[in-house]
């Protein structure tokens, strides 16, 4: 695998599964960034006990992730967009979409408040 020095880069690729490039952001304590598109796979959050997280859809509808935590119970967050007038939160994280191009989308978890 291969890591990029830019936060919002996706690394890590297989034949049929992406990692988001996870980085934390500058100033802000506990936030991360990540580029995503359809199959992106996004770590579970420790602490905060959400994730890991799956990138089902990017287009221009939003952004789909669905969750199965390791008591397999299923979080599905569907349509997320940069205008939807705040961030998604599941159990102790936030997931905001940032902005989407085309089938890409970008996205800041960052811990919820």
């Amino acid at each position: 695998m291969t890591t990029s020095d830019d936060p919002m880069t996706t690394s890590g690729t297989s034949a049929r599964r992406r990692t988001a490039g996870l980085s934390a952001a500058r100033g802000a304590a506990g936030t991360v960034c990540a580029r995503a598109d359809q199959g992106t796979q996004i770590p579970p959050a420790p602490g905060l006990r959400a994730g890991p997280f799956t990138v089902s859809a990017v287009g221009t509808k939003g952004v789909d992730l669905t969750s199965v935590d390791e008591t397999g119970f299923t979080s599905s967050l569907l349509g997320q967009r940069p205008d939807q007038g705040g961030p998604s939160t599941v159990n102790e994280l936030s997931i905001a979409v940032l902005a989407i191009a085309g089938d890409t989308a970008k996205l800041r978890l960052f811990p919820a408040e």
